[in-house]
């Protein structure tokens, strides 16, 4: 059988010309104008390569690359870039984001990229014998904070080393995230495809489930119809009543009938509740006594789905019962990590913590898969909604990316920082970012809109736990008893920034901790002095040249006299500040992602 190549490049005449001479060359060809179609062709085609343009409308040949290369069905399909305009910066990225090689259209001779294809191909058939020879839990040689950006541009800078010694700083540091190796791995990669099909097989979706699913999906379906089948699961009738009686349906007197329940919570809903009820009764306990904390990590959740939920009805959003489920599940994947991969996700955790970079550097490094790929695949294998699985596979994009993609993964996004920054963390990634003025913009947060927000998530919490925590009651009190989120009561600490906004998730993140803020633009010497603890946010070159000099005039000033100052610096100002502050002892910076709990040890707080 041939193998199969997919051309993807906006220009007709392109695809064309590609499309004979692959043929004459023997190969089958697939043609797909459109970056934003590419990942779902590739599902279905399954290509044994991938030929990709750059310059295309819509999203371009690095994003479409990025996309393919999250996703666990075509992470390991090769790519070729074949790009018009050969900047610099285009293939540096091309190769940065995960593609093979690269070439010139106008420089390249059609037999010399019938050539390199070969090339690829070959290259990719002896990786995949390899990794049939490798052994399961080989011990990898773990990539360091600072060894992993120079193993992750060592094929930049094969064919174009050049350029990869031009590159800025920043882009080698994001190819660090991005590594893929298989010699770094802790598991082979058919070890963890065969411990993952375990999963499928041991994590299936009850009957009724499906049933209650199928009907709520029907435009046909009638209240009694769903009646009939919840009643078939006493536990989901009791938790769809519960739901019913919430402070969130705002229901008038007591519902004490399921027929009543449905018709308040809604056909749509019912089928939500009910996958969300499957999920949580697999997952609430972990199989490991040494697992993660469950109640714990399903608050995390639950505040992530119901600031999602929020925003998206505050922006009149089309499906805001999509996105709490997005929410909801979009750290599934940890707890199949957790629950099947114990021993590799326990490294991650440790690596992580030790080195930064966050859980997806770590994930990807150690296993080959982040943990939401493996959420993904679940929820596909049960049948959800694919508007639900979509931003989880995004989310965790870069914001200048998230513009190119759905708002649903920028709302995703942002509910995650929030969720985080209002105490209900998972304990093992605490990243928080300065989020962009046209975020906020776009998702109307500004004003008193997240303010607003932020006051109904307690009464949403409270609502979720009765719902899907009642069958535990014990556990969670007693939970709640040894989890206090007063952490920081009685604390003093000034924030020194340009000035007054809501979406600070440092802020938000402190107050929901019980400290006493401040908030300061007044940048004088005096002020700095006069403060317990000191947190500087530098998120715009304008700012940063503002206090410049009150920084030199700190440095002049006896550490023992000076507050412990802690400044939190966007990544684009990372240089300039490093050489303002090189001179000034006692001051600590912090780049994206900011973890609160580091903030607050170089504060000298004692985070209890």
């Amino acid at each position: 059988m041939a193998k199969k190549i997919m051309v993807v490049d906006d220009e007709a005449l392109i695809r064309n010309l590609l499309k004979i001479a692959l043929t004459n060359a023997g190969y089958e060809v697939i043609q797909v104008d459109d970056g934003m179609k590419c990942t779902d062709i590739a599902i279905l085609e399954s290509p044994s390569l991938i030929v990709m343009d750059i310059n295309m409308p819509g999203m371009n040949g690095i994003e479409a690359i990025k996309k393919l290369k999250s996703n666990l069905a075509t992470v390991d399909i090769p790519i070729l870039v074949m790009t018009a305009y050969a900047t610099h910066e285009n293939i540096v990225n091309a190769i940065f984001a995960g593609a093979a090689d690269a070439a010139t259209k106008a420089q390249v001779r059609i037999e010399e990229i019938i050539e390199r294809i070969e090339k690829i191909l070959l290259k990719d058939e002896e990786r995949k014998q390899a990794e049939l020879m490798e052994p399961g839990g080989t011990k990898p040689a773990v990539p360091q904070e600072e060894s992993a950006p120079k193993e992750s541009v060592a094929k930049a800078r094969k064919a174009f080393i050049t350029m990869a010694k031009e590159s800025p700083p920043e882009k080698v540091k994001d190819a660090g995230v991005k590594v893929k190796d298989a010699d770094n791995r802790i598991i082979s990669k058919e070890l963890f495809n065969a411990r993952l099909n375990k999963v499928f097989e041991v994590k299936t979706l009850p009957f009724v489930t499906r049933q209650v699913m199928l009907l709520a999906n029907s435009t046909t379906t009638t209240a009694n119809e769903l009646v009939s089948e919840i009643q078939k699961d006493p536990s989901l009738a009791v938790k769809v009543l519960n739901l019913s009686n919430s402070a969130y349906y705002a229901a008038k007197g007591q519902i004490t009938t399921l027929e009543r329940a449905v018709l308040t919570i809604g056909r749509r809903s019912i089928g939500e509740l009910a996958s969300s009820i499957a999920v949580l009764d697999h997952f609430i306990k972990p199989l490991k006594e040494e697992g993660l904390d469950r109640v714990m990590f399903w608050e995390h959740c639950f505040c992530c789905g119901s600031y999602a939920r929020r925003i998206a009805k505050n922006i009149e959003y089309k499906n805001e019962e999509n996105l709490f489920l997005s929410g909801l599940f979009h750290c599934l994947g940890i707890a199949v990590l957790d629950d099947f991969f114990h021993r590799e996700f326990a490294e991650v955790i440790k690596n992580n913590k030790q080195f930064g970079g966050g859980l997806n550097k770590w994930e990807r490094a150690l296993t080959g898969h982040t943990h939401q790929e493996v959420g993904a695949q679940i929820m596909r294998k049960w049948g959800l909604n694919p508007d639900i699985v979509e931003p989880i596979l995004m989310y965790n994009d870069t914001f200048e990316s998230l513009k190119l993609l759905p708002q649903s993964a920028s709302i995703l996004k942002l509910s995650n920082i929030f969720a985080e920054a209002h105490g209900y963390g998972v304990n093992i990634d605490d990243s928080l970012y300065f989020i962009p003025d046209e975020i906020i913009e776009e998702l109307r947060l500004g004003d008193d809109n997240l303010l607003s927000i932020y006051n109904e998530i307690e009464k949403d919490m409270n609502d979720l736990r009765f719902v899907f925590f009642m069958h535990d009651t014990s556990k969670a009190a007693t939970y709640y008893e040894q989890h206090d989120r007063s952490k920081l009561d009685g604390v003093n600490i000034s924030i020194f920034r340009e000035e007054y906004f809501a979406t600070d998730p440092v802020e938000i993140s402190l107050k929901a901790q019980k400290a006493q803020i401040e908030i300061e633009n007044n940048l004088k010497l005096s002020m700095f002095l006069t403060a317990k603890k000191v947190i500087m946010e530098l998120s715009t070159p304008s700012y940063l040249n503002k206090v410049i000099e009150p920084l030199k005039e700190l440095g002049d000033v006896d550490p023992q006299r000076r507050p412990p100052v802690v400044i939190l610096v966007t990544n684009p100002l990372k240089e300039a500040v490093e050489k303002l502050v090189a001179k000034v002892e006692g001051v600590s910076i912090f780049y994206e992602p900011f973890s609160i709990s580091r903030i607050l040890q170089k504060l000298k707080i004692n985070h209890r």
